[in-house]
């Protein structure tokens, strides 16, 4: 079993996290996604920013970062994007779904 990562994407809108959930699912690159609303507040070229954004945490196989970065590069609106991922461990039964879900990538 391939190992299994969340990665983390932040957006500016809930419609646009959306599209890339979408896009992401009907390649099959990711198992599943969840969507939360978060403040954040970080610095961008001088200037203090405090705005809400969209983080995406998605369940993929390690193999597909690439992927999904090339996918998400081509369609986010932002100069710099986060995204970044950490390996999930855990309930076996978790992992060997996201190894079962990502097998087939579609080329949609």
């Amino acid at each position: 079993m391939e190992k299994c990562i969340n990665i983390s994407v932040l957006c500016d809108s809930f419609a646009f996290a959306n599209r890339i959930q979408d896009l992401l699912l009907e390649k099959k690159l990711i198992a599943g996604c969840q969507i939360s609303k978060v403040n954040s507040k970080y610095w961008w070229k001088g200037k203090l920013e405090d705005i809400t954004e969209y983080k995406l945490d998605l369940k993929t196989r390690i193999s597909l970062y690439k992927k999904i970065y090339k996918e998400i590069r081509s369609i986010h609106d932002y100069e710099v994007f986060e995204l970044s991922y950490y390996e999930i461990n855990g309930n076996k039964k978790f992992l060997e779904w996201i190894n079962e879900e990502t097998k087939n990538i579609t080329k949609i």
